[in-house]
């Protein structure tokens, strides 16, 4: 299976996931293709990333498969010292949306807080190339604090989003515009 998935790549892997999606009354046979795959990549960074990028984040069907995925991930990005504190932030925040879609925001909000922690300190080293995504995280936190009914903080956390996503927006408005819109 390593090898079909190394010789296909993503479009195997898509339309094994689309199946999953569309047969999700036979949920177990679906999820077993997906569960092959991602068993035969379970220690490999890169094949998980792109196993990842493939599921949809929205998908019932795939949630708890999804959490798996992010929590694999986020273990092997904490168990790996060559790992980018940019590559770790960013797998805690997949981690707090996948904990969000299962529906634990209390497990959500500690990934997403740890997110914007490691975010923060980049954006503060090099803020042309972080704020962005720090922007991002902290959207992510105000939605897993008010999904917690933490109305206070979450608009504090939203705010300073909107905030970041102005500033970006004068400086590149092709490229987040959009963003701003959503954030506000």
């Amino acid at each position: 299976r390593r090898v079909l998935f190394r010789s296909f790549g993503r479009p195997v892997v898509e339309s094994v996931i689309r199946c999953a999606q569309d047969y999700g009354q036979h949920k177990q046979t679906s999820l077993g293709w997906i569960e092959e795959i991602a068993k035969s990549q379970w220690n490999d960074i890169e094949a998980l990333v792109a196993l990842k990028s493939s599921l949809p984040v929205d998908s019932l069907v795939l949630a708890d498969f999804n959490l798996r995925v992010a929590q694999r991930l986020n273990e092997l990005c904490a168990a790996d010292s060559g790992s980018s504190d940019e590559y770790c932030a960013g797998s805690l925040n997949d981690l707090a949306i996948a904990y969000c879609k299962v529906g634990q925001p209390e497990l959500a909000l500690q990934a997403a807080q740890e997110a914007v922690d490691i975010r923060r300190g980049l954006a503060e080293q090099r803020p042309d190339a972080y704020r962005p995504d720090l922007a991002m995280s902290l959207n992510n936190l105000a939605g897993v604090l008010g999904a917690l009914g933490q109305r206070e903080p979450a608009s504090q956390a939203a705010q300073e989003a909107a905030g970041l996503y102005r500033e970006l927006a004068i400086q590149r408005p092709d490229t987040f515009q959009s963003s701003l819109a959503l954030s506000l």
